[in-house]
């Protein structure tokens, strides 16, 4: 009895003691550690890929402007040119500055083949769930989860990852 009632107190120390840190801590810490990084990593290729397709669309556009300056330049001069080449200056420059404004060909996209970085933490149903049941409602029967099967937290307890 007096074993029984040692257990029964160290068991109870241990519920109320507030510094104790759960080992789950540390694994979501590194998790939360591993998935910043690949987060950034995954950031600066983006940032290194948008710098090399900007880059490359200015460069373009330059040689694209230099080849319409040689053709004003040369009407002007000559002092030939038609209406109709005025407007196909005016509309290439317009579609040069849409390209330097707004690109449509580049954009942010969700990439479907990657696996997600947040996952739900959930309750695995366990002996320990169950025997503490058992003691509320002793009437009801204990039951035991197959091995690896799990049991959402209710919704205040659940944890995004």
């Amino acid at each position: 009895m007096d074993h029984v009632g040692q257990q029964h107190d160290f068991l109870h120390k241990k519920l109320t003691e507030t510094n104790v840190i759960h080992p789950l801590h540390s694994r979501i810490n590194e998790w939360e550690n591993a998935s910043i990084k690949k987060i950034q990593e995954v950031a600066k290729k983006a940032r290194t890929d948008l710098e090399k397709y900007l880059n490359e669309t200015k460069t373009e556009c330059r040689e694209s402007l230099g080849k319409i300056k040689n053709e004003l330049a040369s009407s002007r001069q000559s002092n030939d040119y038609t209406e109709i080449e005025l407007k196909e200056w005016t509309d290439e420059i317009n579609k040069l500055r849409q390209l330097l404004e707004k690109p449509s060909t580049i954009d942010i996209v969700e990439d479907g083949q990657s696996q997600p970085l947040i996952r739900v933490v959930q309750q695995k149903d366990s002996v320990s769930t169950k025997v503490a049941d058992e003691w509320k409602s002793p009437s009801k029967k204990q039951e035991f989860a197959e091995p690896g099967t799990y049991k959402p937290l209710d919704q205040n307890y659940s944890f995004l990852m």
